[in-house]
């Protein structure tokens, strides 16, 4: 495993939470397998605001998703945290029964980016009920009808090996396809960590939290609590507890979350953002936003209604058109587009230089000038632009952190037509 100075970032699949996240204009780090279905009454507002007077069952319908959801530790138990995270969540059985719908390899590449890290290791396909991610794939839960003697098979025919014990548990560490996994086996459950400074630790938090001995992250945030509430029971979701740093309607919010639902030949998608009290924006605001997103541009004119103090609007898609939240017509997708690069990064550390070497260590060639490095937030005063036209394998940049305290944080930013996304990030020790 990697050294607490060194750590290696791998994207895994065709994009990534943070990046889904990105899309909408945040830069920062996001199963009963039936549709959840209301009849609300509805009255309109001096906004323009169609206001439900019924409840809708929240995001966390699935219960093999709600199990998971408690195994999530709260930031102050999560060592790799540090502060507020997303959350996706994948009724993973229901989007296998819904496999040929999507269009040809369209199932595949989801498959990858609903699994994360787990999709490095040898599943079988359909065994997968449900996955929740956590810190940007950093966390993966995947529960499964498995047996943990067959998963500690799949962990070993996959390239790991056993390397110790925690909470009980085997231990399996190794190297898979550049990342850097760390698992075990619970009850059929398959708890994955990836390139983490303090793995183990991760580990037993989760196993803690999933017990009742850690606090949990549902729960410990108001916001999170109000958006996952307010969402329909989706299939796939992405939630972000926080404030949104991105634009007009989105700024002022106080967490974002949307919610997919597939059905076999039309897709909805609901978007939900949480603000203060008395300071929900008029409806029409959230629609002009999205109708100038690239991806949301595709679910065609969207609906939306107020639910308390969240905004919430639904857009449909043929499911076989289904994409995430690429722009454009499948058709017309010849080229990656504005797709989140697949790259992986190297960072190392030298605390007494008070540097840190970032190499690009493999995948697609990036254009310089659509990266920016932050620390804490702020450009670096090196940045790959300065040297570089375009940044490849091999291609190193020194970033001065000597001012930093332990824990600051590092992120690479690509950003690209209108579209961002957090690549990869490095915590100081």
């Amino acid at each position: 495993m990697p050294s607490p100075s060194r750590r290696r970032l791998l994207q895994v699949g065709f994009t990534s939470t943070a990046s889904l996240v990105g899309l909408a204009g945040c830069l920062d780090e996001s199963s009963s397998g039936e549709d959840t279905t209301t009849s609300p009454s509805e009255t309109t507002d001096e906004t323009g605001t169609a206001t439900a007077t019924t409840t809708q069952s929240g995001a966390g319908d699935s219960s093999a998703v709600d199990a998971l959801l408690s195994w999530v530790p709260a930031p102050e138990a999560f060592p790799p945290a540090g502060g507020e995270f997303e959350l996706l969540t994948a009724d993973a059985a229901t989007i296998y029964e819904r496999r040929e719908a999507f269009a040809e390899d369209g199932y595949e590449r989801f498959r990858k980016t609903a699994l994360g890290a787990a999709s490095l290791l040898e599943l079988e396909q359909g065994t997968v009920e449900a996955v929740v991610q956590a810190q940007s794939s950093a966390l993966v839960l995947a529960s499964t009808g498995t047996a943990d003697a067959d998963l500690a098979t799949a962990f070993t025919d996959a390239g790991l090996t056993e390397d110790g014990t925690v909470a009980g548990r085997t231990q399996y560490t190794g190297s898979v396809d550049g990342a850097n996994l760390t698992c075990v086996a619970v009850d059929g459950t398959v708890v994955v960590v990836q390139d983490a400074e303090a793995p183990t630790e991760t580990i037993a938090a989760v196993l803690g939290a999933k017990n009742g001995e850690e606090p949990r992250y549902v729960g410990s945030s108001e916001d999170l609590a109000t958006v996952r509430e307010a969402l329909p029971g989706g299939h796939f979701a992405v939630m972000v507890p926080r404030d949104i740093e991105g634009s007009g309607v989105v700024a002022s919010g106080t967490g974002f979350g949307y919610a997919w639902t597939f059905g076999p030949a039309e897709t909805t998608v609901t978007v939900g953002i949480a603000y203060p009290e008395g300071e929900v924006p008029a409806g029409s605001d959230l629609t002009a936003y999205l109708a100038d997103r690239r991806g949301f541009r595709d679910y065609g004119e969207f609906t939306v209604e107020s639910r308390g103090r969240v905004l919430l609007a639904t857009g449909t898609i043929p499911t076989e058109n289904f994409d995430l939240l690429t722009d454009g017509d499948p058709g017309e997708r010849t080229t990656r587009g504005t797709r989140a690069p697949q790259v992986q990064f190297d960072f190392e550390y030298d605390p007494d230089a008070g540097e840190v070497v970032i190499t690009h260590y493999g995948g697609d060639e990036l254009q310089a000038a659509n990266l920016t490095v932050r620390l804490e937030g702020e450009a670096t005063a090196a940045q790959w632009a300065q040297t570089h036209e375009s940044v490849q394998a091999g291609d190193a940049l020194t970033v001065d952190v000597s001012g930093a305290e332990s824990g600051a944080a590092i992120q690479i930013v690509w950003a690209e037509d209108g579209v961002s996304s957090v690549l990869a990030r490095f915590t100081l020790p």
